[in-house]
């Protein structure tokens, strides 16, 4: 009877100090890595000219963001003969790149009404604008929502054709 008692009380010490470790980890942020590896995915098979500019830039370098809960979102344009736009921002922080020297800039690179609709995630709204507007040369515009929440990162990403709306927004 003792011997059965010592190992139940064995099993629970265990239990218990399992339960202490647990408790006690620090938890995991989205790391720069992480984040890097997870948005290079997005788009991938599109281009191999994105590929070519998402690898020289810093995306998630020169962004400040809270690692544990925090939206990101990315606008890139990139044209046929070189031109480059890119605008990285959150509700803090806002960096852009223009030009193949990759020259970064406080001032976003996109239209304003466009960065209210890639803000409030309306994909089909870009879809529609960018189709109706028939722009010549056609350029893709790619968008990237980078989501940060509980220490797990969600990425969605999609694309429309370029639009400028103008002043009647």
């Amino acid at each position: 009877m003792m011997e059965h008692l010592s190992n139940i009380l064995n099993k629970l010490l265990v239990i218990l100090c399992l339960i202490t470790l647990v408790g006690c980890a620090s938890p995991r942020i989205a790391s720069r890595s992480h984040l890097y590896s997870s948005f290079m995915k997005c788009h991938k098979g599109d281009t191999k000219f994105i590929m070519k500019y998402r690898k020289k830039i810093h995306f998630f370098d020169d962004i400040k963001y809270n690692p544990q809960q925090d939206t990101i979102y990315i606008m890139e344009l990139y044209g046929i003969i070189g031109e480059l736009s890119v605008t990285i921002w959150n509700k803090s922080s806002s960096i852009s790149y223009e030009d193949q020297s990759l020259n970064k800039t406080n001032e976003p690179q996109f239209d304003n009404y466009m960065i209210r609709l890639v803000e409030s995630w309306n994909i089909e709204k870009l879809i529609n604008e960018g189709e109706s507007h028939g722009l010549l040369p056609q350029y893709w515009i790619y968008v990237s929502r980078v989501m940060i929440k509980n220490n797990r990162v969600k990425i969605e990403c999609d694309r429309f054709k370029d639009f400028y709306k103008g002043s009647s927004q």
